[in-house]
């Protein structure tokens, strides 16, 4: 285990080929995972991120970024499937498919320090940890078959399409010109909500712990920072979100 920059950049970028998730890997956590892009290797994870990264740079998606960001700083946070789950809620309530979600992450990481032959004999006999992961699971893809079946329904009677990454791997195809398969985007749905949440959840946990908690002068400079930023923003008129060049650095 490492927290390196150095080690990271080059595990997960620099010789990223060299590093493959592994067939073991694969194994935990496809049920839930599938062939998604956390969970894929070789050819399955480049046609992935190849499609992806098409996206990412084109046009339609530099517009879903600027509508979702003036969505997200001036009304609520939406989900980039286009699909509130509600958790922003004030009263905070419990959410069916986050919950499952996270159950079926952890029941997941627990294959990692279970013998393989004893989750898999659990698996088989509907025992345990893998009883409640594969009723996790089946929760999960309800949610993601309900959000495309939606968003399909919405598209057949709609010409304008959603700000939404889902809406555009939708009307997108893939490398024989084909539209992407449900089971496709079943795979993007969950792996782009763990992208979405368990990294950023991470990445905010190691901030907080290590630059705020051990460096008080730190905290103090960012709420600063922070407080002259909302002290100079003007209200926002006619829907327009205007980045200053030190924001967008």
């Amino acid at each position: 285990v490492t927290a390196d920059p150095r080690n990271l950049e080059h595990v997960l970028k620099t010789k990223f080929s060299v590093y493959p998730k592994g067939p073991s890997f694969r194994e935990n956590v496809g049920d839930l995972l599938s062939d998604g892009l956390f969970s894929a290797d070789d050819e399955t994870w480049r046609r992935q991120r190849k499609a992806a990264s098409i996206e990412f740079h084109s046009a339609k998606f530099r517009r879903l970024t600027t509508e979702s960001s003036a969505e997200l700083v001036h009304a609520r946070l939406l989900s980039p499937l286009g699909v509130d789950p509600g958790c922003l809620i004030p009263e905070l309530p419990n959410i069916p498919f986050s919950k499952a979600l996270e159950d079926a992450t952890e029941m997941t990481a627990l294959r990692f320090v279970t013998p393989t032959w004893v989750w898999k004999t659990m698996k088989c006999l509907d025992l345990g940890s893998e009883k409640k992961l594969k009723k996790l699971i089946k929760d999960v893809d309800e949610f993601a078959k309900k959000v495309i079946e939606t968003r399909k329904k919405e598209l057949s009677v709609s010409l304008r399409q959603g700000s939404d990454l889902l809406t555009v791997f939708m009307a997108s195809k893939d490398e024989e010109g084909k539209p992407f398969s449900d089971q496709f985007l079943r795979d993007i749905c969950v792996n782009f909500i763990l992208a979405d949440r368990d990294t950023l959840a991470v990445a905010l946990s190691w901030f907080f712990w290590l630059l705020v908690g051990k460096n008080p002068r730190v905290e103090e400079k960012i709420v600063a920072e922070i407080s002259g930023i909302v002290k100079e923003r003007e209200e926002i008129k006619n829907g327009e979100l205007i980045f200053k060049a030190e924001a967008l650095r």
